[in-house]
């Protein structure tokens, strides 16, 4: 099942995203679910701007031999 990974990643992501949403409620005392949504999506940005400059650098692309 050589195809799962990129299924497996983006479900992950979500999942990761969702439980940075309510801990950023939850530990910022915050009664507003929008704000912390905003909160998280905005630290999502950064986090995916670093990770696709990561891979971009780390990860080669297959090049048929």
């Amino acid at each position: 099942m050589p195809g799962i990974g990129p299924i497996i990643f983006f479900i992950a992501t979500i999942w990761q995203l969702i439980a940075a949403i309510i801990a950023i409620r939850q530990a910022l005392d915050y009664t507003s679910t929008r704000r912390a949504i905003a909160v998280a999506v905005i630290g999502f940005i950064g986090y995916a701007v670093v990770t696709g400059i990561v891979m971009a650098i780390f990860v080669s692309p297959i090049i048929p031999g």
